[in-house]
């Protein structure tokens, strides 16, 4: 491929994707011009080049610092400068979003995770997944993203105050802070509240994502953040909807910006499978299950989303009572214990999982939901265990988290009490 060639693809990636039109296509070029230091395109090489990606905005970094000599820091911004010509403004990418959702929620999230994939805020996930078989379905096994282990290591600032907080779209960082002028966010209405959806630049998810407050809060406690999930899969009801859970401190605050997870479910948790039913005789519209899963899991179900989420409460409410040693009373509402759950929306019917972890054995915060779904990071470079001995050494860590010892008949009797 020529050059020349390579350009006219990232111009008309940037159309595509960058909320330009046919018309600015010269602009872009004389823009791309200007970026380069080149009078004009007769100054690059026009022999044939090799094209080893096939991701246009990799194979023109290539290109161009090969051609040009430049390397190091200066390729990366480089890299950048181009990736902001296939990023739109956040009113463009809002508006975009917004008029596509009206039509398809589904096209919407695709249009934006085209976007940030175009432009490498998202990359892409890694392909040595290591795929286990166990007797709670396939589990997933993908390497940790040092980039993202480096990138949660406490960042914390005056401004922007965390990696989360709205303040972060356009920012072009520092030595002690990572650039965010690629990174945008989709602005929502969440129960009267203004949130953001974005996506996570390191998720071995498809379209893995975080939801926020526009707020640098802690996470909201009690029915509020059922109501929330619920909300969630209206607005989403493609993806998985979680809330990761923790400890409060001693001020009843989990000190980070609350958030919820979500994107598309590639678990065994979806399809787990039932080992026992219980009856709510207080809520007649929701069927509750316990899961065949390493730690104590309960699935309520109801296409009546209100009484979904009064029967959740109701239980997490009994759950706290029990739990009343690890759990901390912190208003009417605010007792509840933090445990993580999942909800999704299939066919107009809502499924919430709740995992029953005893929070005394929880030193960290938050909880690593996806290893509770079955879909854990390790670092390869730090285990020589095999397949096996990995699925038995998470397995047995789930296990021990277990709120109800490992103990079906433990559950039902604390369901049959309520």
């Amino acid at each position: 491929m020529l050059v020349s060639q390579l350009v006219e693809e990232f111009m008309s990636l940037a159309i595509k994707t960058g909320g330009w039109m046919e018309m600015d296509r010269l602009y872009l070029k004389n823009r791309l011009l200007g970026i380069i230091e080149e009078p004009s395109f007769d100054a690059l090489p026009v022999q044939e080049v090799k094209i080893t990606t096939g991701d246009v905005l990799t194979d023109l970094v290539e290109v161009l610092g090969e051609a040009k000599g430049i390397v190091g820091e200066e390729l990366k911004t480089l890299e950048m400068r181009l990736a902001e010509i296939l990023t739109p403004p956040p009113s463009v990418v809002n508006a975009i979003f917004a008029q596509r959702y009206e039509k398809d929620p589904i096209d919407a999230t695709h249009y934006f995770y085209d976007i940030n994939q175009a432009n490498h805020f998202v990359m892409p996930p890694h392909k040595t997944e290591l795929l286990a078989e166990t007797d709670f379905g396939t589990w997933r096994f993908a390497p940790v993203h040092r980039e993202a282990r480096l990138a949660d290591a406490a960042l914390r600032s005056y401004y922007p105050v965390c990696l989360y907080c709205m303040e972060n779209e356009g920012y072009e960082g520092h030595r002690f802070y990572p650039s965010r002028q690629i990174q945008r966010m989709i602005r929502m209405n969440l129960l009267g509240e203004t949130w953001n959806y974005q996506f996570e630049p390191h998720s071995n998810l498809k379209e893995g994502c975080i939801f926020t407050s526009e707020h640098h809060d802690s996470m909201p406690t009690g029915q509020r953040v059922l109501e929330q999930l619920l909300a969630l899969a209206d607005i989403f009801p493609h993806y998985f909807i979680g809330a990761e859970g923790g400890k409060f401190d001693a001020e009843g605050s989990d000190m980070v910006h609350g958030r919820y997870v979500g994107g598309y479910e590639a678990s065994a948790l979806k399809n787990a499978k039932s080992i026992a039913t219980a009856k709510l005789p207080l809520f007649s519209t929701v069927t509750a299950e316990l899961l065949a899963w390493p730690v104590s899991t309960l699935r309520l179900s109801s296409s009546n989303g209100k009484q979904l989420v009064q029967a959740a409460h109701y239980i997490m409410a009994s759950w706290d009572n029990r739990q009343t040693d690890v759990s901390l009373t912190i208003g009417s509402d605010q007792s509840i214990s933090r445990l993580p759950m999942v909800m999704r929306k299939i066919e107009e019917v809502y499924h919430l999982d709740i995992f029953f972890v005893d929070l005394s054995k929880i030193m960290i915060n938050p909880l690593d939901l996806m290893a509770l779904m079955g879909n854990q990071e390790i670092d390869y470079s730090e285990t020589t265990l095999s397949a096996e001995e990995l699925i038995a050494k998470y397995q047995q860590e789930l296990q021990d988290l277990d709120g109800f010892n490992n103990q079906v008949s433990e559950a039902l009797a604390f369901l049959s009490a309520l």
